[in-house]
């Protein structure tokens, strides 16, 4: 994890760290989101603390490039929830993009973190658990028409029979 870089030593002078510490007023996110926002603009020079959680996830969104911030917008209108197709892009571009931004901890994938959930499951030997929870996303893929995901729920599904 990238965060776990910045834990190895000091990166902030001790009034900063004072100053960040007083501003988080013990929301981990907003420290985690400061953190993010420092190793993406490399150092702690000049670097704002702005003073509310929405301030920080604001600056960051700010230093992305265009494509990427279109494409954020574009995929808040569908929802927490959205796939490639609604986002009429160009397929290869928008997934290179989705993975820059995934890298970047602005989104996640659901649907591959519920296929690797339903995978510990299984092989923690809670078969029938992971096999209801595959039945249940591959409902979801098909719903939405996410192929890819499908095949893989498909596989595993396959693999534990």
């Amino acid at each position: 994890m990238r965060l776990l870089a910045l834990l190895e030593r000091p990166v902030l002078a001790a009034d900063s760290q004072q100053a960040l510490l007083e501003r988080a007023g013990g929301n981990p996110l907003y420290a985690e989101q400061f953190a993010e926002l420092f190793l993406e603009r490399g150092s702690a020079d000049d670097l704002p603390l702005p003073e509310t959680l929405q301030g920080i996830i604001a600056a960051r969104l700010d230093g992305l490039p265009q494509t990427e911030k279109d494409l954020l917008r574009d995929a808040a209108v569908v929802g927490k929830v959205f796939w490639l197709s609604a986002l009429r892009r160009e397929a290869g571009e928008a997934a290179t993009t989705l993975h820059a931004l995934e890298r970047g901890g602005y989104l996640t994938f659901e649907a591959d973190a519920r296929v690797r959930a339903t995978q510990d499951l299984i092989d923690a030997g809670r078969k029938a658990q992971g096999e209801a929870e595959l039945r249940g996303a591959l409902a979801f893929y098909r719903s939405v028409g996410a192929t890819l995901f499908i095949r893989r729920a498909e596989a595993l599904l396959s693999a534990s029979a």
